[in-house]
């Protein structure tokens, strides 16, 4: 009685996926296909919005040659600042040693004394 009881129960379990959809899967489905929608107008619009910002550019008189040679004279600005600033960090930093040698040549005196 026991085993047929056991087997009876046994075959209510079934593998096999069920047809319908709980309401849980139903409303995020939904939820998917709203933020599908709305990811979609949103690049939509960013790419309309960069398609105006380069017509605008273009306009202005700012094109992508205009822009890389104003970028190429601010990049050569910078290195050249960058290298008279490296230049006096060596010479301060030749003055710094000078004057510890010095220093330490003075006490090196007056220890001999």
């Amino acid at each position: 009685m026991f085993r047929t009881t056991l087997a009876r129960n046994a075959r209510l379990f079934s593998t096999a996926p069920a047809l319908r959809k709980s309401a849980t899967d139903a409303a995020k489905e939904s939820g998917k296909q709203a933020d599908q929608t709305l990811s979609g107008a949103a690049v939509k619009g960013l790419d309309k919005a960069q398609e105006l910002a380069q017509k605008a550019k273009e306009a202005a008189g700012f094109g992508s040659a205009e822009a890389q040679g104003k970028a190429s004279e601010v990049a050569g600005q910078a290195s050249g600042k960058a290298e008279e600033l490296k230049g006096q960090a060596k010479g301060t930093a030749s003055q710094v040693e000078g004057k510890a040698k010095g220093a330490y040549e003075e006490a090196k005196g007056k220890m001999g004394k």
